[in-house]
């Protein structure tokens, strides 16, 4: 008994902590000046100003940018390196909005390997069909009628499959037809879009 209730004490610690706000005070607003001036005690003369911007900007971005700059003199010192820390208060609508073009962000797993699977059975399927025409012989009904003719030229053509662009057919060979290739290529866009929006 004693031994469930110290696991149940500890598992409730863990989910505790998981959802245990940010507890962490802010950062002062003199911070960033405070330490240049220790370290210029210890480590040769203190930093100025810019120094201090473009050190940050090194440290804490993916190289110092044009907007990254602008943000830094918007907020300040402190207030950028509050930013830094918690991504989570950063607006991001704008990404969220041109990743919403990408469908396979909106479907699961699941859906996804059962969409690949039916594209592949439907692949099958009329490549076997193809090859019972090949053998089959020719049938002689005559010629079409007028009506017989119409109603041919009024069924629904299936889709085109979904193909790569040709460029990147002969080498991706196989893989760049169907689906699976789509799924791919947006995954790897939207990686692309959200890496390119977060510098």
């Amino acid at each position: 008994m004693m031994r469930h209730l110290m696991l149940c004490a500890v598992l409730a610690a863990a989910c505790s902590r998981g959802a245990r706000k940010d507890l962490t005070p802010a950062l002062a607003a003199d911070a960033p000046a405070a330490a240049a001036q220790q370290a210029a005690l210890s480590d040769g003369p203190r930093l100025t100003e810019a120094e201090m911007a473009e050190h940050l900007l090194s440290r804490l971005t993916y190289g110092p940018q044009r907007r990254d700059r602008e943000r830094l003199a918007q907020l300040g010192l402190a207030g950028f390196i509050e930013e830094q820390l918690h991504p989570d208060q950063i607006d991001d609508s704008a990404l969220a909005r041109r990743l919403a073009s990408y469908e396979v962000l909106h479907k699961g797993a699941d859906t996804l390997v059962q969409q690949l699977v039916a594209e592949r059975k439907q692949r099958q399927a009329d490549q076997k069909r193809e090859e019972l025409m090949k053998e089959a012989p020719p049938a002689d009904n005559g010629p079409l009628t007028a009506a017989e003719s119409a109603r041919r030229l009024a069924a629904p053509t299936p889709p085109p499959p979904s193909v790569a662009p040709k460029e990147l057919r002969k080498p991706l060979g196989k893989a760049a037809r169907g689906p699976g290739y789509d799924y791919v290529a947006q995954l790897s866009q939207a990686k692309l879009l959200r890496a390119v929006s977060s510098g």
